[in-house]
């Protein structure tokens, strides 16, 4: 069997990030928290799950207090329940 760590493209980064996550077309909006990132994707930790295929628009916060927010457009490869069972896990790929 292949391990999915083989499939990857690029290494992911650890990072701690907020990020708010915007659906284009609709009102809705989250806060959720980057766990690592690439330079093809990232994943994203957030209390909602969102469906495979579906466009997001991350504002990622970075920590330095003068860095304006970087935006970015991504489309989710999939949604899984977090440990804990409160939050979910979220793959993206960058468009």
């Amino acid at each position: 069997m292949t391990d999915i760590m083989d499939l990857r493209e690029s290494q992911r980064t650890p990072v701690d990030f907020q990020a708010e996550i915007r659906v284009p077309g609709t009102d809705q909006k989250i806060t959720a928290d980057v766990a690592d990132m690439s330079e093809n994707g990232l994943r994203i930790v957030a209390p909602s799950a969102f469906d495979a295929g579906t466009v997001l628009v991350v504002s990622i916060e970075p920590k330095a207090k003068d860095a304006p927010p970087v935006t970015v457009s991504v489309t989710v490869v999939r949604s899984i329940p977090g440990a804990t069972g409160d939050q979910f896990e979220i793959a993206c790929a960058l468009d």
